[in-house]
């Protein structure tokens, strides 16, 4: 959860300073709703056993083991399974921001 949190505070620094030098200005509660998926679908995400089960659900759950090994958290599948959901959800945040 102190990751989620660090991580939302740092988006949000970074994103008022580019609003402020760029002159961009977003609603506030775009702004916040934003930000909170962004955060939730982090959260979600980095539980792990929550992707590796979604990954499993949509056909994929092999391309998530790929290169796990039993000792280790993550692999070569699972990271980029965790990286293309965090995208995704970025992604969707900015549209929210910005709408």
């Amino acid at each position: 959860m102190k990751h989620v949190a660090t991580l939302t505070a740092a988006k949000l620094m970074f994103l008022a300073a580019l609003m402020l030098f760029a002159g961009l200005s977003a609603h506030p509660l775009a702004l916040a709703l934003g930000l909170t998926v962004d955060a939730a679908s982090h959260y979600w995400a980095d539980r792990r056993f929550t992707l590796a089960r979604f990954a499993d659900l949509v056909g994929k759950g092999d391309f998530y083991r790929l290169g796990l090994p039993e000792a280790a958290p993550a692999g070569v599948g699972s990271y980029a399974l965790d990286q293309s959901w965090h995208h995704l959800w970025i992604f969707v945040a900015a549209l929210i921001i910005a709408a």
